[in-house]
């Protein structure tokens, strides 16, 4: 803080007191946006005018693009199980994102596109695949440091390689 009270982001303390009358409704604020913002990103996806394969797959962008748009908000989300056991996460909306590829993998095994499995679980595998990229790329990029994790053409690189994984894994 500096002598106005300000910190590093040029925000005085009582602004958030006025806006969101705690750190920790500012704190609430920012899981409801992250929630706002996976639903958005995932919206139309589970309706039926989609064939699930597209679906599936585009969901599957959606996520990774996700991931690339936001690669810190993984901590975010490690943070608030750690500190706060899911509970800001909880009302954050983020479910129906989780929801919507669960009906998507639903409408796929009666439809016999897709082998017997675990909706819930499945969604939880294709979320891990769609975001631990992002979430450990700072670890990662030490693996081979002549690799631009972030870049344009790695994304894209690893947008296939997880539908090619997904799909294979997941298909009748």
């Amino acid at each position: 803080m500096d002598w106005r009270g300000q910190n590093r982001t040029g925000v005085v303390k009582a602004m958030i007191y006025y806006y969101f009358e705690s750190k920790q409704g500012l704190y609430q604020a920012v899981m409801q946006r992250i929630g706002s913002e996976l639903d958005a990103a995932f919206k139309q996806l589970a309706s039926e005018s989609l064939p699930t394969e597209e679906a599936i797959k585009a969901s599957i962008r959606s996520g990774v693009t996700y991931g690339a748009m936001y690669p810190h908000r993984g901590m975010l989300w490690f943070y608030e199980a750690i500190q706060n056991q899911g509970q800001y996460g909880q009302s954050s909306g983020w479910q129906k994102s989780f929801w919507s590829m669960t009906t998507i993998l639903e409408r796929g095994m009666a439809e016999g596109i897709l082998r017997s499995l675990d909706p819930f679980l499945t969604a939880i595998n294709i979320l891990g695949v769609c975001t631990f990229y992002f979430n450990a790329h700072e670890n990662l990029k030490y693996l081979d440091p002549t690799r631009q994790l972030l870049s344009s053409e790695a994304i894209e690189r690893q947008t296939k390689a997880a539908i090619d994984l997904i799909w294979a894994g997941i298909k009748a």
